[in-house]
């Protein structure tokens, strides 16, 4: 964890004393209203130009809007011996990341997400490097790649053990997304 985020969470461990505690480690959180996700990986879902590597199905930990904000409710509410300094994860549970990206692709398309072979991207992904050294964008470079080949998968066991599982699946929060960005920005996600 980043020193930035881990330091709060030592002077918590150091300083608490008597004092009822419990950290909430939110994982990817996603739906409606995202700050970036509509201008970047759904738009180029959309528009079907979001490379998915074959060869490559990392697990990740994502967490649907509604589910991570039940989880913390339920956090408020439960009774201290049960959250008191623990730490929690909250989202739903860790999926290969292309059932994710497909059920996306899916809901704004009809097609499943594109797969590129993963030294194609590789390359363009140098090229990106590139682009950003002379100044310019690049959707894709190695920091990029390095996220969408790697597992990125959190212990959701004592989350939903002590504060639940979400009320809302994955394709109901992907069809009740589409929705959202087909009427926030129908210039951008017209109907299929």
């Amino acid at each position: 964890m980043e020193g930035r985020k881990l330091r709060p969470e030592e002077i918590l461990w150091k300083e608490a004393g008597d004092l009822v505690w419990t950290v909430l480690r939110p994982t990817n959180v996603w739906g409606p209203r995202h700050p970036t996700f509509p201008g970047s990986t759904w738009k180029y879902l959309a528009r079907r130009w979001y490379p998915l590597p074959s060869g490559f199905d990392p697990v990740r930990s994502y967490g649907y809007v509604t589910n991570v904000v039940g989880q913390m409710m339920a956090a408020s509410k439960a009774e201290p011996a049960a959250v008191n300094q623990r730490i929690f994860y909250v989202g739903d549970e860790p999926i290969a990341s292309s059932k994710w990206l497909d059920g996306f692709s899916f809901a704004l398309t009809g097609r499943k997400a594109r797969r590129v072979p993963g030294n194609v991207l590789k390359l363009l992904a140098l090229g990106g490097e590139v682009m950003h050294r002379i100044g310019g964008p690049a959707p894709l470079d190695r920091g990029r790649l390095y996220r969408m080949t790697t597992d990125y998968q959190v212990p959701m066991e004592g989350t939903f053990e002590t504060l639940g599982r979400g009320s809302v699946s994955r394709d109901q929060g992907i069809e009740e997304t589409v929705a959202w960005l087909q009427k926030a920005l129908p210039d951008e996600y017209q109907q299929k």
